[in-house]
Parts: C-alpha cells; structure tokens; sequence
C-alpha cells in the first residue's frame, strides 16, 4: 500500500515537535485513505506523545484491523493500556461528588482511603501469623544459617552466562573466557561495546531511510553470545527509541572474531530522510551495549552510511593482524569481462593475492561500486568464492550490479575491493560510447 503525501508530511511535523499539527495531518491522511494502517498506528503515537490515551487507543485499534499481528502496533496498544490502567484520577471522582444532592456530600465517606489500607493490613497480619505461629505445630524450621540453598543458576543456550542484577547494574561484566579485562573506551561503564558494527553501514530508501544492513562482531575478550538474544533499538530525530526485528534473525552463538550480517527494516513513523538524524543501540544478552548516532546526507537517497563510531570498525580487522603478521594485498588480474543488456548488470573479474601478502578468507571481501561519483552500494557476489586465496593464487569472482546503479555506455564506474586486513584496490573505468558488453580493458 502506497504511503500519501499526507502522511509523510504528517511525519515531518510529529518528529519536529509539532505535534498538533501533525494529528491535523494524519487525520487528513486516514480520511483520504481509511486503510493506511501505517498512518493509524503514527496519529495514535502523537496522541501518545499529547497525553491522550483514548484517543491514542482507538487509533492502534484501527492500525491492527488493517494490519492485524503486527507487533510494532500491538507494543504500542499494550503500552497504552498499561498506562490507562495506572492512571487513576483522583479530579474524576470529585466531578462525580458535586453532582450528589446537597447535604449528602457531607454525609459521604471516602472508604477507598480506609479499605485498601485496612485489607493491607489484615493480609500482612495474617501472613505474620502463618509464618511465625503455624510451622510450630508442624515441626517445620528455617534451614540452617550454615546451610545455605544455592540458587539454581539460569541456563542460556549455548553456554551463554548472563549476569545477577547486582552485576548489571554496577556495570560489572562476566569474567571472560580468556580472562583479559576488557579494554577502555567511551561506551557506557568505561568498558568497551560487546558486539560493534565492522566497516560502514548500508542503506536502502523509499522516501526515508526504510532498511539498513550491517556487519556486527564480537569483540576480543568477550564472552560468546546467543544471536537470537540480541537487541536492536532505533530512534529517529527526538522520537522515543523502540524495538526493532531484523529481517534476517540469526540463530545459534557468536564468538569473538565471528561475524554476522544485520539487516533492520525501520518501522514507517521512524524513518529519518535526508539531513535527519538516527540513532542505533545494539544491546547484547550479557556485556556492554553499543550507541551509534549520526545524521543522513542532505541529498541522501540510499547507499552507504559512514561508520558513526570509526573506532569499532577495526575490531575483525584486528583480529586477523594482531599477531604481527603481514596483510593482505590482493590485486586485479588481466581484464574484466560485462554482461549487458542495455546496461552493465553484472562482471566478472580475477583476483590473485600477491606473494608479498598474507592468506585471505575471501567471504570477508567487500565490494563497493558506483557510477559517475555517485553513491557507493554494495555488491553481491554471483558466483560466491569461499575458502581462502593464498599468496600467488587466484579466483574468479563474478558481482552482480543493483537495478538501479548500472552504468551504461558512456559512464563511469568505480569498484573499491576492500579485504578485512590489508589495502583496498580500486578499479576506475569509463565505458566506450559503443559499450555493448564483453571485454573491459
């Protein structure tokens, strides 16, 4: 379903703090359309945000009747009506006083005041007694102090240990598996993250930033941790941060040095569009969260989004070359050849490690490409090399280009080929006028 212009105006104001303005709008939009599930759902949080639960209610309601399991508004209507079930106004039931007779009023006695405290006092009074006076004439007996029970410990999958609640809140982290103490950095506690993003960050846009793909990695000196635990909170501008799904859930354990691709899809009331900012939180079940805040290119349209947080973006990298041995440097062999159809829509090419370089495990290649000094995206591999390319070898590797950022002839295209720990190469090329595929020099 096609999102109008009304809602997307309607977006603008609510995360500008124009809240007012923003039901204006987003009543126009479900007016126009009464199905727009995604325009419900966001006028019953700026209703939210106003402190008008009813009318917040009735619109989450709407959004489920288009969209029924959708768990975003589902959170949303749950949070509500917690909130209207602890709030209770004392105002309404003046209000309800002043229309007794008069006379009566007087006569009226608050028993909320002294019911509640008196059946308190009663249940207290009664378990005092049961504890105390009852296990006397059964023989039953506190255990001994020199006896203590110890606590069954909670099992997570995968031998993942998860903290007490005194831990967490002191900040404290488990003892690692290899007993290194974590190292310093400007992360929460003074400890550095858990699980961080390695390199830059991808994004796809329909009108706002709608998808985002990643690389997380598990720091050295941390304890494995169980991916399906793992939590991903999102905020555009000022919003309040909510619970994101990937679109791709992980199963099983990550160890340190291990890699896992991400990618979220952000709910529609959360998408930033150009020149907005973001913020992502990446909270692991055990060990320190990460934070990444930054703000989207002016002209951003999709693509990639520089790391917010460069320090994290060597973890694997350190990983591979920690132990002082030589990186890897990998350069382009020969030609490359393209397939076109009316534009360039995949090559292919060869890859040899130099002998000067280390082994490379080739599913920790990236590649990068764009065309005319667009905006890089990255490219997937058709033919898909795993294993490792040792010093000297070779393999063939063949990318396939998305729809929307293949070159035609005449253009211009750059390919950045950029391996976990060693130099990139770029290959720069402009395509002949007469460019119908095969061979690029």
């Amino acid at each position: 379903m096609g999102l109008d212009d009304s809602f997307h105006e309607g977006m603008k104001a609510f995360r500008d703090g124009r809240y007012q303005e923003a039901i204006e709008i987003l009543q126009k939009a479900v007016a126009t359309n009464e199905q727009n599930h995604k325009a419900w759902n966001a006028l019953g949080v700026t209703y939210s945000k106003l402190g008008q639960l009813e009318e917040a209610l009735t619109c989450y309601e709407n959004a489920l009747k288009y969209d029924p399991g959708n768990l975003s508004y589902e959170q949303n209507r749950d949070q509500i009506v917690t909130k209207a079930f602890k709030k209770i106004s004392p105002p309404e039931e003046d209000r309800k006083m002043d229309h007794q007779p008069e006379g009566l009023s007087a006569l009226t006695i608050p028993y909320q005041k002294f019911l509640i405290p008196a059946v308190v006092l009663i249940f207290v009074a009664a378990l005092a007694v049961y504890l105390l006076i009852i296990p006397s004439f059964f023989g039953s007996h506190s255990p001994s102090p020199s006896h203590p029970i110890t606590p069954v410990p909670t099992v997570v999958p995968d031998e993942t240990s998860v903290p007490s609640e005194n831990e967490t809140q002191a900040g404290i982290s488990n003892e690692t598996v290899s007993g290194n103490e974590p190292d310093p950095s400007n992360s929460a506690g003074g400890l550095q993250p858990t699980l961080v993003i390695s390199g830059d960050l991808n994004g796809k846009y329909t009108k706002g930033l709608s998808e985002l793909t990643f690389t997380i990695v598990l720091t050295d000196g941390s304890q494995p941790q169980y991916l399906p635990r793992v939590s991903y909170l999102w905020a555009a501008g000022t919003m309040d941060p909510v619970t994101v799904l990937p679109a791709n859930p992980a199963s099983g354990t990550i160890k340190p040095g291990d890699e896992q691709e991400v990618t979220l899809q952000i709910p529609a009331e959360q998408q930033p569009r150009g020149g907005e900012k973001f913020t992502l939180e990446i909270r692991p079940p055990t060990g320190q969260p990460a934070t990444y805040t930054t703000s989207l290119p002016d002209n951003y349209r999709g693509g990639i989004i520089a790391n917010p947080s460069p320090g994290y973006s060597g973890s694997s990298s350190a990983v591979a070359s920690q132990s002082g041995e030589a990186t890897s440097n990998l350069a382009v062999e020969g030609s490359i050849n393209g397939f076109y159809s009316g534009e360039l829509q995949e090559f292919s090419l060869t890859l040899r490690e130099q002998a000067t370089g280390s082994p490379q495990d080739m599913n920790r290649i990236t590649y990068m490409f764009s065309v005319n000094d667009g905006t890089p995206v990255k490219l997937t591999k058709v033919l898909p090399a795993s294993g490792t390319i040792n010093p000297g070898e070779q393999q063939l590797i063949t990318l396939s280009i998305p729809e929307d950022s293949r070159p035609r002839a005449g253009d211009t295209f750059t390919l950045d080929i950029k391996p976990d720990n060693g130099p990139s190469v770029q290959v720069r090329k402009a395509l002949s006028s007469a460019y119908k595929g095969g061979v690029i020099s």
